[in-house]
Parts: structure tokens; sequence; C-alpha cells
């Protein structure tokens, strides 16, 4: 009798776990799932087995269709501190979190998008540099070409702040020169005179895909702390 009573007692303990396991399963389906129709999108592309370069076209869903969470709570001063602090824990740097959240709302670009650049350009470090194919030195946050920027003082390219003014708004130029994130992120890369010489390189289009990736992962961090935190509600 008292074997079957803690019989009992274990199967009783398993369907509570089952029960809470399957309840947080539901929930992380539905954050999830309400991210990624956020970011719907359509991808084409051709690539030529020998070509160095491919041609692609990506089509946006409804990216549009919404208020981007990031900038509306940074923008209200009962949220703003509470985004600072998510992205200086990501960073790991509140002054660099700052500069790419202030300058992305000044350039009404999305943050996640100015976040997802920085880190697969330069992991969020303002001190990067790196020499291109080419022999043009790349520095700090958003990884600035000399070419462009060969004039900018060395202290100023350093200074998380200003290089996420310069790298922001590059970007955003070309956003409004193509009408099209994706091929301005190419351009952004490989640079416009290459694409328009020579079309895209593959290894544009893989950087373009570890942007991609990298937003939906900033993306779907944020939105989970929106559900957990009481002080940040849409």
């Amino acid at each position: 009798m008292e074997s079957g009573c803690k019989s009992n007692n274990i199967t009783k303990i398993r369907a509570i776990k089952l029960v809470f396991v399957a309840s947080f399963c539901v929930v992380l389906f539905f954050v999830i799932s309400k991210t990624a129709r956020l970011y719907e999108t359509k991808s084409i592309y051709k690539s030529d087995n020998k070509s160095s370069s491919i041609l692609f076209s990506i089509n946006l869903g409804n990216i549009y269709d919404y208020d981007d969470p990031i900038s509306k709570l940074y923008s209200n001063p009962k949220t703003k501190d509470e985004v600072l602090k998510f992205f200086s824990t990501m960073t790991n740097s509140e002054r660099v979190a700052k500069a790419i959240l202030d300058n992305a709302v000044a350039h009404n670009m999305r943050p996640s998008l100015a976040f997802a650049v920085a880190y697969v350009e330069s992991r969020y470090n303002p001190r990067a540099r790196s020499t291109n194919r080419t022999g043009t030195l790349n520095s700090g946050l958003f990884q600035l070409n000399s070419s462009v920027y060969g004039k900018v003082n060395e202290k100023l390219i350093y200074d998380p702040y200003q290089n996420a003014k310069l790298g922001i708004g590059h970007l955003q130029e070309y956003i409004n020169l193509n009408g099209d994130e994706f091929s301005a992120l190419a351009a952004y890369n490989a640079g416009i005179t290459r694409i328009s010489e020579k079309g895209i390189p593959d290894v544009t289009f893989k950087y373009i895909s570890e942007v991609s990736i990298m937003e939906h992962k900033i993306m779907n961090f944020f939105i989970a702390s929106i559900a957990l935190s009481e002080s940040m509600k849409l």
C-alpha cells in the first residue's frame, strides 16, 4: 500500500514537471514566433559554380509595418535606461552601447541592424583594426576604411561615438540610395565601385547573412527581455 502511494506521488511529480516544461515551451515558442513574424524575409539568389560573385535580391516582408521596439523604448525617458543597460551588457560597454543607440536613432536606423553590423565588423571593439586585400586599413567599431576616411583624425576614428556616427551615417546613405538594406550592406562591405564593376563577391553575401542572423538574435533576446521585464512594456 505504502509502495503504491509512493509510486502515485512520483507519477504526480513527473506530470507536474511535464506540464511546467510544456508551458515554458509554449511561451518560448510564442516569443520567438512573434519575433520571426517581424522579420519575415524572402530571398532568391543565383550563383555560377566558377563565378566569384553572387547575384541576389531579397524582399523584406513586413519589416516596416511595425514600430521598432528598441527605438521606441529608448526614446521613452521611462524605459531609456533599461534599454541602455541591456545593450551595455551585450556589448560589455555602456559607452559603445550609447554610441550605437544614439546614432541609430539619429539616423532613423533600426538599432538592431546597427548593433548587428558593429558586431560582425568589430565584435564591439572600438580599437579594432584590420587590413583588407587592397591594403587599406579598417578602423574602429564600424571598421571605417582609410580610403574613404583617411583624412579623419585617428583620435576621432577610434572614438566609439564618432565612429558610430560616421559608420551608421554611411550605411544609411547607401540605404537611401538603393532603397534596399541588403544592397546597402553589400556596398558597405565590398564598396559600391567593386560591386558595380564586378558584382557581389561570395564573401560579401556571407557578410550579409551574418549581419541578418545577428540582427535576428538581437531582436529575439531583446523581445524576450521585454516579456520578462515589468518596466519595459510596449
